[in-house]
């Protein structure tokens, strides 16, 4: 649910397995609040110091709809194809 409410309100939750977290977090600290660190979703990955660089995935649509301010309302018409063909069934 905060997944899905932070994705509907243009947040992008970015969940990592524990090893990348504990890189993530390691690269954090020795930064020491000295370096920026970018997200980049076009590319999914985060970037940082001394050539710090972690991969994240998330769904296409999600995705698209963050990079292009979209909600599932304006997502809909991107499916009218596929509705038709339900109808159609």
């Amino acid at each position: 649910m905060f997944r899905e409410n932070c994705l509907r309100n243009a947040i992008l939750p970015v969940t990592l397995p524990e090893e990348a977290h504990a890189h993530l977090s390691a690269a954090v600290a020795a930064a020491d609040g000295k370096a920026e660190f970018q997200v980049d979703l076009t590319a999914q990955r985060i970037t940082g110091p001394h050539g710090f660089m972690l991969a994240f995935d998330i769904a296409p649509v999600k995705r698209i709809a963050l990079l292009e301010g979209l909600d599932d309302i304006a997502l809909t018409p991107r499916s009218d194809a596929a509705i038709a063909a339900y109808e159609a069934t």
